[in-house]
């Protein structure tokens, strides 16, 4: 057999192949979302970051919010790197909260190292979790953009990471993670945009403390 031959029948298989593992994929990563449960969470996982354009360009020719694909790998993420994320100490673990949440009234000023710094003026909400993160040793940055999370990775280097932030950023931020092996925990905002986002924050209290 040649080797052109070869390559036809490898490519004709790959053509079969892989729209089988990602519906398989995408099923099993939709019923987790739907029962916090699934047999493979990190097989699924792989599969959809493997082919997560053509997850994507399914999802459009569907008519389906192509966001859908990265809340379910968030839920994958998050499932898989659970109890890892539990094992970790309390103390070497780092919560980031996006600059969103903030009340137009803010009156925090950033810094280059920290983020935006806390003044805990009641204005929002995130003086709470500061205060509830505080009390478990956990460590709280409140970050304009992806540059800052990274920048206090390094500098920070924790056992363990939670976030909370829109589908693609999280995702972005999560995956990431999981590949430098540091497990993961993500909240994704109620309601997105770029002032006063909502966030459920008893959701991201269980998660951090998990």
């Amino acid at each position: 057999m040649s080797l052109y031959a070869i390559l036809g029948e490898v490519f004709f298989l790959l053509v079969i192949i892989t729209p089988v593992l990602l519906l398989i994929a995408m099923i099993l990563g939709a019923i987790f979302m739907m029962s916090d449960r699934t047999l493979f969470p990190r097989f699924s996982y792989t599969i959809l970051t493997v082919l997560f354009q053509p997850a994507r360009s399914l999802l459009i020719l569907l008519k389906i919010d192509p966001l859908i694909l990265n809340e379910i790998l968030i839920a994958l993420i998050n499932s898989f790197t659970r109890d890892e994320y539990s094992r970790s100490p309390k103390e070497r673990r780092i919560l980031f909260l996006p600059q969103c949440l903030r009340s137009l009234e803010c009156p925090a000023k950033t810094s280059v190292e920290e983020g935006i710094v806390c003044l805990e003026c009641g204005r929002c909400e995130i003086a709470d979790i500061v205060d509830f993160c505080r009390g478990l040793g956990i460590r709280v940055y409140i970050v304009p953009g992806g540059g800052f999370v990274r920048r206090i990775i390094r500098s920070r280097m924790p056992d363990a990471v939670a976030g909370v932030a829109c589908p693609i950023e999280l995702y972005d931020m999560m995956r990431s993670l999981v590949r430098a092996g540091v497990p993961a925990q993500g909240v994704i905002l109620a309601k997105s945009g770029c002032i006063e986002t909502i966030v459920d924050w008893d959701e991201v209290k269980r998660i951090v403390s998990g």
